[in-house]
């Protein structure tokens, strides 16, 4: 996958894949040797349900100084340092969440490193989460509000919930529509994931809106768990990274691409 995605004229990949969530840092460095791609490789804490029981008993400065020293000195004894704050686990913003969020504003604090949030899908809690980081003093601009386009549409037709993508560009954040190519319909959840062509659409009706200079593009990768998921008879194209690149949505060609692999 990092393969087709250099050829299609990626350089960089965003490996978001936080605490809770993370596995092999040995092929992260292996690929981007095998590659020649930079990638940016990120520390956090993913949804609570996914972290050790420990991470609910520490306190927020304790997590912090492990964020910290991920960026500054190094992930255990990989020689790989951090270079973003992500993907930070929202869901219902429980205390171990809030918690989370305001010892990564810390951590941003003292390193300069941008945050980028796991914003999950149908729990649309963007603006206060963004006030807990800039509560903590995080400027607006080093705030990333991920999955945006799964906070987009309802199960039926339309792209019902634009007004909450609206709001969230007033705040100056950058907004990242990360799941291109991923077109689906959750049977257990009752959501769908949105068209390619609305989120082009939403794109370009935020960008209209004077905010093109917020908006991020890219395909979080899940592959694994997609795999024998696709429609019949259509390529699930979720695990290909290069195709936000060679297909792009009309009405995208100017936003800024990111893509990074990892569950979700």
């Amino acid at each position: 996958m990092t393969g087709s995605g250099g050829a299609a004229g990626g350089g960089c990949l965003v490996e978001v894949s936080s605490i809770g969530i993370r596995t092999d840092l040995a092929g992260v460095r292996r690929v981007a040797a095998e590659t020649g791609l930079h990638i940016v490789q990120g520390t956090g804490f993913y949804l609570e349900g996914a972290l050790p029981s420990s991470v609910a008993e520490l306190p927020a400065g304790d997590l912090a100084a492990v964020m910290i020293a991920e960026i500054e000195e190094g992930i255990d004894d990989t020689g790989i340092r951090a270079g973003i704050i992500g993907e930070v686990g929202t869901m219902s913003l429980t205390d171990t969440e809030v918690k989370i969020l305001r010892a990564s504003a810390r951590a941003q604090l003292a390193t300069g490193a941008v945050i980028s949030l796991h914003a999950h899908p149908n729990f649309r809690l963007g603006e206060r989460i963004v006030g807990i980081l800039t509560e903590e003093g995080v400027p607006v601009d080093r705030i990333i509000v991920g999955h945006m386009d799964e906070n987009l549409v309802a199960f039926g037709p339309g792209l019902a919930h634009i007004d909450y993508h609206r709001k969230l560009a007033s705040l100056g954040v950058w907004l990242q529509y990360d799941t291109f190519g991923a077109e689906c319909y959750y049977d257990s959840t009752g959501l769908r994931e949105p068209l390619d062509a609305e989120r082009a659409y939403a794109v370009a009706a935020i960008a209209s809106e004077g905010h093109l200079g917020q908006l991020l593009l890219g395909m979080d990768v899940w592959p694994d768990r997609r795999a024998g998921h696709a429609a019949p008879g259509r390529a699930d194209r979720r695990g290909h990274q290069d195709h936000a690149g060679r297909q792009p949505a009309p009405g995208t060609s100017a936003v800024r691409f990111v893509t990074w692999p990892g569950p979700r």
